[in-house]
């Protein structure tokens, strides 16, 4: 999985979308002093045990704020591993893993 990333410069914005999700996402929890598990529970908000696409983009949203609707649809399509329309919190953590050793933010 290869996720848009723009740690540097705008002209190294992927075509994708250019926000670096997991970047944003580490810095907002640093910020908020929460754990990963904690925000996602609060986001389901049917709890579910899964995102589906209103929770997600209100997730992302709460993330990143100026994100657009062609990179919210880029995020679920890359953390929604199975393809069933939500996204697990083991599907988050494991494309934040995979990211991680393949070197992304």
């Amino acid at each position: 999985t290869v996720i848009p990333s723009d740690t540097s410069s705008s002209s190294s914005a992927s075509s994708k979308g250019g926000k670096d999700l997991f970047g944003e996402l580490d810095r907002f929890l640093k910020q908020e002093q929460r754990r990963l598990k904690d925000v996602f529970d609060e986001f389901d908000a049917d709890r579910s045990g899964a995102l589906d696409a209103g929770e997600l983009a209100r997730f992302v949203r709460r993330v990143i704020p100026e994100v657009s609707k062609a990179e919210l649809h880029y995020f679920q399509v890359m953390l929604d591993v199975d393809g069933d329309g939500t996204v697990k919190f083991d599907e988050l953590i494991a494309t934040v893993q995979e990211c991680r050793a393949a070197g992304v933010s």
